[in-house]
């Protein structure tokens, strides 16, 4: 009996395996632009993450605090019941107020990544040209190759990746993807830069600040004077609430009014809702751990200058470094032996650096112990 299971067990996995590979193999129902694009990488995510270190896709170290937590337990059975409010009157109405807006300024999306995607679904069409520097989030690319969008990348030079704002004009585009502070260098851009950029700018500058609340200046002032800004937030990094997926537009209410139209009917469920009202509500709490971060980040910064790395200046929960004895392959292979994961890509101008997310005072530490045996 026990044989006969196993090869019925083989034959089910043989089957399986057969499937699988005519699936994958036949794409006659692709359309061409998921044929021709290569889709997003997100950053490894270990089911162990009790032995290791995971420093590579900018994750804020620090939990969720109970008077954040409590919001979810507050949902009952009943209210489960029915769909969530499709206009997320009262997220709306906090995210206002945290950002002294408007509630006809914000729209709230399934993370900053469906607000992007939304972005270009009601204001590009596919012979419309976006512009973005290089490197930077590389979902950009990735949402618009799978929409058939023309894109141009403005390349960016090491060792310093300071982008000339003005070269993002040429060529004419549509709209631009800016992030501020830049992923993956962390280097950010004041605000008279970007004001003096807008005022050559005619398209839409989509301004993306995942991360603005490690050290940077947020643009929300210049709404007022640029109707073609478009400010992209989240919930996930200073937050702590990646598992969330939880993010905003904030832009004059006709941008808005567009997103508002082609949006899913309940893209936000009780929960988001829930738990976005009481982050908002607890921001002074949660503003502690930004502090712990920039603190952390100051700290790792000096020690990795004390391994003659070169760095990047940051004012984002990461750095982007490069040693000049050691290729970042390298050094991203030899740290995830010692159970510690940080970013590195395979792409022209960075393939030598690597990302390392700020985590908590014993992870930098445990970080940097491994780098000292590694150089030497």
């Amino acid at each position: 009996m026990l044989l006969a299971a196993a090869h019925s067990v083989n034959a089910v996995d043989a089957y399986r395996s057969s499937c699988y590979n005519i699936f994958i193999m036949d794409m006659t129902f692709w359309n061409k632009h998921v044929r021709a694009m290569k889709p997003y990488t997100p950053g490894e995510q270990p089911a162990d993450t009790d032995t290791i270190i995971k420093l590579n896709t900018n994750e804020n170290p620090y939990p969720v605090p109970d008077s954040v937590m409590h919001a979810v337990h507050a949902i009952t059975a009943q209210q489960l019941v029915r769909y969530p409010d499709a206009v997320w009157k009262n997220l709306r109405h906090a995210a206002a107020d945290n950002f002294s807006l408007n509630p006809e300024n914000i729209f709230c999306g399934r993370g900053g990544d469906e607000v992007l995607a939304l972005i270009l679904d009601a204001f590009c069409n596919t012979n419309d040209k976006v512009v973005m520097p290089y490197p930077n989030y590389s979902l950009y690319e990735v949402l618009c190759s799978m929409r058939g969008i023309r894109y141009t990348l403005i390349n960016t030079a090491p060792p310093d990746f300071d982008i000339n704002l003005d070269a993002l004009l040429s060529p004419k585009s549509k709209l631009i993807f800016f992030t501020n502070p830049n992923a993956p260098t962390g280097r950010f851009y004041p605000l008279l830069k970007l004001e003096r950029f807008l005022k050559k700018y005619k398209g839409l500058f989509i301004c993306d600040e995942a991360y603005i609340d490690f050290g940077g200046i947020s643009a929300i002032p210049l709404l007022k004077d640029f109707p073609n800004l478009i400010i992209v937030k989240t919930l996930s990094k200073a937050c702590s609430l990646a598992g969330l997926r939880l993010g905003f537009a904030l832009a004059a209410p006709n941008l808005i009014e567009a997103l508002m139209r082609i949006k899913d009917s309940y893209n936000l469920d009780w929960y988001q809702q829930a738990l976005g009202c009481a982050a908002f509500k607890h921001m002074g709490v949660l503003n502690n751990n930004l502090q712990k971060i920039i603190s952390s980040r100051i700290d790792m910064y000096e020690a990795l200058k004390g391994l003659r790395f070169t760095i990047i200046p940051s004012k984002a929960n990461f750095l982007f470094v490069r040693h000049p004895d050691i290729p970042g392959e390298k050094l991203y292979q030899r740290l995830k032996e010692n159970n510690i994961y940080i970013r590195w890509w395979n792409k022209p101008l960075i393939n030598d650096w690597i990302r390392i997310t700020i985590g908590t005072p014993k992870q930098c530490t445990a970080l940097i112990t491994a780098l000292e045996s590694i150089l030497k």
